[in-house]
This record gives structure tokens, sequence and C-alpha cells, in this order.
């Protein structure tokens, strides 16, 4: 069963010209899109319609553009919060239309918002990767269980498709399998609209992060790269995203899984929790080294957290409808402002703008230049004072950007090449924006 549409509906995504970022693409027109994304994994099978609706108002409200989900529950027997499994009999031959309705109700929500959903089908770890995985038992079921998906949400534009979840990839032929059945299914609406990309595991063991561009990067149906910086403290994202910016053929790249806020530090609570600078310096980070966006995420909400649902008991701090308030999560808004304002598309990352070393983690000063030389952009992660190089020839004036309101001050004439942030330490990133 093909599901109805809802009106209005988001624009298809596209690469765009230059290949460095996303844009929606409508009626010929092609508009730059910039990523920001939540992290809610378990949101098809954790929430209700209700709890839906309020999760999906806030997060519109807060600006995202984009929501992280799996498209299955957790497990193969779990039901979903309205008792359904995803498929009858445990058999991906045999969908559950009750199940999927309630798939189709949440896509159209979001549709309804201007969000959009990249979407992981099987997530790997669960369905794919184990010895014993539900996709092992047939070479050809991960290819109809894809045309199956693709099918059903073809007509759908506000969609992005996600293989893999959190691994290694092991099983490259389901990959493929699932990559040419999503294909073929748009293919068969007369469409080649379809936006693919892989989430691979974790920076957490493997610093300073694991980008799809490893395994994937020459592949016909990678669309754009991902990587996951992970949950530990010193995870250098802007390495990876640098090292992403640079392959060939050019792909778009972002950090699709960063450092949760309040989620515990390398897994365990003794190691204290991540708070909002930590997962805000990986975001500006990112967008500065060339990302065409970045992901947040929220402990409590990228596991549904409720109760009597709390599936991975040692991170639990909060319920979901709590953690919609992090700090963090409101703040996220003002990184797509900067990002905007500035037109990020035509951003050139350029550390060589430094007088001395850009640092690393803690005091890391991360920059960009725009193609046409209009602006210079700084990020002091502590607020170490920030050294430039001569400018070139031009009337230059500086005002800074504050991460944790969005705010600028009243632009001021430069007198001198060291900045000094308007204070420093933990909790103290700035940007600094030259203007010519």
């Amino acid at each position: 069963m093909t599901p109805a549409l809802s009106q209005p509906i988001p624009p298809r995504l596209v690469v765009a010209p230059g290949a460095h970022s996303l844009a929606q693409a409508n009626k010929g027109n092609v508009t730059p899109f910039f990523w920001l994304g939540d992290t809610a994994w378990e949101l098809f099978e954790g929430l209700d319609r209700l709890e839906t609706v309020r999760y999906l108002d806030d997060r519109a409200r807060k600006k995202f553009t984009v929501i992280q989900a799996h498209l299955l529950p957790w497990e193969m027997t779990d039901q979903n919060a309205l008792g359904e499994k995803a498929f009858l009999d445990n058999d991906f031959d045999r969908p559950n239309e009750r199940y999927w309705q309630h798939v189709d109700f949440v896509i159209n929500e979001g549709a309804k918002r201007g969000l959009y959903f990249a979407l992981l089908p099987a997530w790997c770890r669960t369905y794919i990767e184990p010895s014993d995985a539900p996709l092992h038992t047939d070479s050809l079921k991960p290819y109809r269980y894809a045309r199956f998906v693709g099918q059903r949400y073809r007509r759908y534009t506000n969609l992005i498709w996600v293989l893999g979840g959190d691994q290694m990839p092991k099983q490259l032929p389901i990959y493929r399998s699932m990559a040419r059945g999503l294909t073929e299914a748009y293919a068969d609406g007369k469409t080649s609209d379809i936006v693919m990309t892989y989430h691979p595991p974790g920076g957490t063991w493997r610093p300073p992060a694991t980008s799809s561009g490893e395994f994937f990067h020459n592949e016909s149906w990678l669309d754009f790269n991902m990587i996951q910086s992970g949950h530990a403290v010193d995870n250098a994202s802007y390495q990876r995203i640098s090292e992403d910016y640079v392959r060939k053929p050019t792909r778009p790249t972002l950090d699709a899984e960063p450092c949760y806020e309040q989620h515990p530090i390398k897994h365990k609570y003794e190691n204290g929790a991540f708070n909002a600078w930590h997962v805000r310096r990986r975001g500006y980070w990112s967008v500065l080294a060339g990302a065409c966006g970045f992901t947040y995420g929220g402990n409590g909400i990228w596991q549904i957290e409720k109760p009597n649902r709390t599936n991975l008991k040692t991170h639990f701090k909060d319920y979901w409808y709590d953690a919609l308030n992090y700090e963090g999560a409101g703040q996220m808004q003002h990184l797509r402002k900067l990002a905007e304002t500035y037109r990020w598309h035509t951003w050139q990352p350029d550390t060589t703008l430094i007088d001395g070393s850009p640092g690393r983690i803690d005091d890391r000063i991360q920059s960009i230049r725009t193609t046409d030389g209009k602006y210079f952009i700084h990020y002091s992660t502590n607020g170490r004072a920030i050294p430039l190089k001569p400018l070139p020839s031009g009337q230059w004036t500086y005002r800074w950007f504050d991460p944790r309101t969005g705010r600028s001050s009243s632009p001021e004439k430069v007198n001198s090449l060291t900045f000094s942030p308007p204070t420093s330490g933990e909790n103290a990133d700035w940007v600094l924006v030259l203007t010519r």
C-alpha cells in the first residue's frame, strides 16, 4: 500500500553544484540546504501519535531541518508504542500494514513542519552484521525489503536513505543489495532523485572519527559521507571532516553522530557527562572544516526514554520529554543562523589564516573564508585569542557572534591583528566574523 502524501511537502534534496553541500531542488531551482539534524533513533518505535506531534513541534520550533531515525524496532520482536510489530511472524516478506501506517503518519507530520528524515532501513548491528541476523537468511531478502520501503516512500520528497548503523561494514553484499533495491524502486517510479549515505561506527575508541568515505566513497550509490566522532572528549571531528573534504570524487560530508549532550563520556558516568559546550564545539568545528551541516544528539531522546522504557539502563539520565529542553538543543539553531547568514555553501576551510598554530581540542581555532573573500570566520573553542596573518587590502570590520545566544556584537573597525574574545575558558566559545 502506498501512503497518501501530506501537503505541503519539502522539495527533494540533491547534491549541490560544487559537491560540498546539499540543496533543495524545486521546479528547476536549486536552493542551498543546511543540514541541522536531531538524533531520534527509536522515534518510530518509541512514541505514540500525540507524543510524535509534541516531539516534531519542538524540533521544528528549534529550527532543526533533519530527524535521524531507524525505521524498525530495535529488535525484530519488539513492538512500537501502538503495540504493532513491523512484520507478521517476524518475516521481512510480510510487512504489518498497521505498523507501516504509523511510519506514514510520522513522515507526513514531519513533512507538514518542513522536516526531512534521514532513515535507516535496518540498523546493521541488529539486522545485518551478526551471524544470526535476520537479513542473512536469504541473499535476496535485503533487496526485497529495500524495494518494499523504496516503493512505499519514493513519492515522499523529504527522505534521505542511510544504510548501516554504528558498525564496521563487513557484509558488503547486503549493503549493495539494499542500495540496489532502493535505487531500482525509485527508478520504477520514474525518478532518480534518491539521496543515500552510510552511517559508520563511532570514533569513541577510534579517534578522531570514522567516515563512510573509508569504505564506500567510490560506490555509485553513495551521495555524501557521514562521520561519527563519537563519545570521547578528545576526538577531533574537524580532522576527519578535513580528510573527507579533499576526497575525490568530491562529496559532501557531516558529523552525523558526535558526543550526545548529557551522555556518559566513553559510556561510563564515572567519566562525567558531555555538556552543551562539548556538543557545540563539535558542530562549529565540523561546519567550519567544510561539513554540509551537523547532527545534534541528546541523551534521553536518541533512545526515546520514558517511564517503563529505558533500554540501555547504564546510559539512562532523562526521559525524552525532559531532554527536549537540554541547553545545547536550543543552541543548535544559532549554528544554522551563522551558516545561513554568511552563506556557508561558499565557505572554504583555511587554517592558514591563523598566525601560529590553530591548536587542537580545547584551544582549537577553526577558520574559513568565503570564496569571494568577503568574510573570514574563526571559531575559538575556549575564548583563546585569535592571532591573524595580515588581511587582504580593504576596509575590514569585525564582530563577535555568541554560540550560546545567537547574538552578534556591533561591528567595529579592525585596528589590530589579534582578537581577544569577550570571555575565555570552558563554555566560552566565540565566533569572530571579519567582513570586508
